[in-house]
């Protein structure tokens, strides 16, 4: 009787056949900008603390947006963990400008209260004379010339000292405009770059931008007593001028610059 020899399936290989889709790893900046939004999330309920916090969530938004950009090009992957790193920095912005805001506010009512029994009108014509100084004062700043201050009723002076073209890593032409904080009161003040606005030629009001420059942005912290900031806030480059508020709640400026 003859041995029976299994038989061996044909070599199929390289008929028909495709290779299997290699996964494609996640970005390593979205892994960064997850990590930097955990963190500012974390610290943006903390006063002060959620200065830095504000910084981290900035840079992960900008990381976010980059690792979005090259998952589009296909050189990266990890579309969920990246749309969740975004989402992330933009809440941990988002709580920080509202701690902010409230931490400002109770700051405000303190003020009031401690100027409102320490200061007495001795007769109502002082006190019209008074309000007719504050409009009189307002007018005035609605129409500076770049290198001029003004100094607020709470001491801050704010001064828009330069402009210049610039253009970012994205190719898009803005105005950076050097703005200067000086604390002339007693108390600390807050400052944040979105309490600044431009406005076109139109008069169409509307925020600062946020250009991709190796240069950071003027931010926002605190400044105590004498204490003096320097930065620059982003507009486009045909922005008529430019406006300070008090705090990003208010709806009147408090001083407007001209840029053209």
């Amino acid at each position: 009787m003859s041995d029976i020899q299994p038989q061996t399936p044909p070599d199929i290989q390289g008929q028909n056949t495709q290779p299997s889709p290699v996964p494609t790893k996640a970005s390593g900046l979205a892994i960064v900008a997850l990590v930097l939004g955990i963190i500012a999330i974390i610290g943006s309920w903390i006063p002060i603390l959620n200065n830095f916090a504000f910084q981290l969530a900035l840079i992960g938004l900008i990381l976010g947006i980059i690792a979005i950009l090259s998952i589009r090009k296909g050189k990266a992957g990890g579309k969920g963990l990246t749309i969740t790193a975004v989402v992330i920095n933009v809440v941990a912005i988002v709580i920080v400008l509202f701690t902010q805001w409230v931490f400002a506010k109770a700051l405000d009512e303190v003020s009031k209260d401690l100027d409102s029994g320490s200061k007495v009108v001795s007769t109502s014509q002082k006190a019209a004379a008074g309000d007719s100084k504050k409009d009189d004062q307002k007018a005035d700043n609605s129409k500076l010339a770049i290198g001029k201050a003004v100094t607020l009723d709470n001491g801050l002076q704010v001064s828009v000292d330069s402009k210049a073209e610039k253009t970012d890593q994205a190719d898009k032409k803005y105005l950076l405009v050097t703005v200067t904080y000086k604390n002339t009161g007693s108390e600390p003040i807050d400052y944040n770059q979105f309490d600044w606005k431009q406005t076109s030629d139109s008069g169409n009001m509307e925020d600062t931008e946020i250009p991709f420059l190796d240069e950071e942005p003027l931010g926002s912290g605190t400044l105590k007593a004498a204490g003096t900031v320097t930065g620059f806030v982003a507009v486009k480059p045909d922005a008529a001028s430019i406006s300070y508020f008090g705090n990003i709640i208010d709806k009147e400026a408090a001083a407007t610059w001209l840029l053209k």
